[in-house]
């Protein structure tokens, strides 16, 4: 009987062993099915599904036909990308530049439906080449002072329009003041102050500029004497108001016009002898005045043996 028990016993043993044992062997084989599967999965994967931190850092924007220069160079990829969004963005300045996502035109921007790069660049808002050839319309709709720069406060008085004397190239670079559209003496506005006027060592004279000048230059101009007449030439013609003695002239006290006879050039002066106190060579040396040619006689005889005081022609040899 007890035999019989423990056989029944060890029976019922090793059927619940045999069958653990067969559930282990599945659940291996299951297990092994599950591993060749993934390996499989992973071989069979896309290259687009590799980590995109190592992607991102390799990949190159000029391929998007939107190169990244300037300062867009430094912007944050998801200052543009939101929502992780790489597809469909605009690629003109004015899609972006809107005043929403990023700084746009402002108030004080210039009338305009040109888009930004067609005046600014990428490095920069400043210095803005703006195209004149698409405005219409006179130049003070902008340049008011309060859209565009204006007149300022020591502009010279005038009611012409910019055009007449500027250019679109640069504001400041004056072509020519037209002078006719203006009313009044010179010095209304060249007194210093709107205009350049005299300047310090300019000849004393009560005279309006254009007695002597003209609208196109200030120099050349044609001082006109006969309104200083009865003072001595010296008094301006010292060297400091206005051209005196070269470092060459024949030395003499006398007055200028007692030799320079006109006052339209110091050329074809009349030396008076009459007033030279010293022997001719003494100026007629090479140096102050004309001496002696190559070809002259070898002579020691002074000048006025030969020559007259009209001129070196002709000569008359002594007896």
């Amino acid at each position: 009987m007890c035999q019989n028990r423990a056989s029944i016993i060890i029976e019922a043993y090793v059927k619940v062993m045999a069958c653990k044992n067969e559930i282990k062997l599945k659940n291996l084989i299951n297990v092994t099915r599950l591993l060749l599967l993934a390996v499989l999965l992973s071989l069979s994967l896309p290259t687009f599904a590799v980590d995109p931190v190592d992607d991102f850092a390799n990949f190159d924007h000029f391929n998007t036909g939107f190169p990244l220069t300037g300062r867009h160079e430094f912007v944050d990829c998801s200052d543009c990308h939101k929502a992780g969004n790489f597809k469909g963005l605009p690629l003109d300045c004015g899609r972006c530049h809107d005043n929403s996502r990023v700084p746009g035109k402002n108030a004080q921007h210039p009338p305009s439906s040109e888009i930004c790069d067609d005046c600014h660049t990428v490095n920069s808002w400043l210095g803005a080449q703006f195209d004149h050839a698409d405005v219409q319309g006179p130049c003070l709709t902008c340049h008011n002072g309060a859209i565009a720069k204006g007149k300022s406060a020591s502009h010279i008085a005038s009611t012409q329009i910019c055009e007449d004397c500027h250019n679109t190239a640069i504001l400041t670079r004056v072509g020519r003041v037209d002078h006719d559209a203006v009313i009044g003496v010179c010095t209304s506005c060249h007194n210093g102050v709107v205009a350049r006027g005299k300047h310090a060592q300019h000849l004393l004279t009560n005279g309006e500029c254009d007695v002597c000048h003209d609208t196109i230059t200030w120099k050349l101009a044609q001082f006109d004497h006969a309104a200083v007449a009865g003072q001595a030439c010296n008094s301006c013609h010292n060297g400091v108001i206005a051209t005196g003695k070269n470092a060459g002239h024949v030395p003499t006290t006398a007055d200028c016009d007692d030799c320079h006879n006109n006052t339209v050039s110091w050329l074809g002066a009349i030396f008076d002898h009459t007033r030279a106190s010293d022997v001719c060579s003494s100026c007629h040396d090479g140096s102050i005045a004309t001496p002696k040619n190559p070809g002259h006689i070898v002579t020691n005889l002074e000048c006025l043996n030969c020559h007259v005081t009209t001129g070196w022609i002709p000569a008359t040899l002594p007896p």
